[in-house]
């Protein structure tokens, strides 16, 4: 929701205005359900190419998550201006 006003004295035109925004969203928690996985040029075998590596299964660590929950967040967002033009 937004609005904003105008108005003209003499040589000046003076706008003031406001925003309002309320958000409310299931986010996913920051975890790995897709699974990490991080190569190792350091690993006996390594060819040195990370892509090859990758395709060879040379893991230096691998990660994965059963199930990522959602958080309910929510936020109130308002912001207001003023704004003077002089001529």
């Amino acid at each position: 929701m937004s609005d904003t006003i105008s108005k003209v004295w003499g040589t000046h035109t003076v706008k003031f205005g406001g925003y309002y925004e309320f958000v409310i969203n299931n986010q996913p928690n920051n975890t790995y359900s897709n699974g990490l996985f991080v190569e190792a040029g350091w690993a006996s075998g390594s060819s040195g190419n990370p892509y090859a590596d990758l395709l060879g299964g040379f893991a230096g660590q691998y990660q994965e998550t059963n199930f990522s929950n959602l958080h309910n967040e929510g936020y109130n967002t308002i912001e207001f201006f003023g704004m003077d033009s002089w001529r």
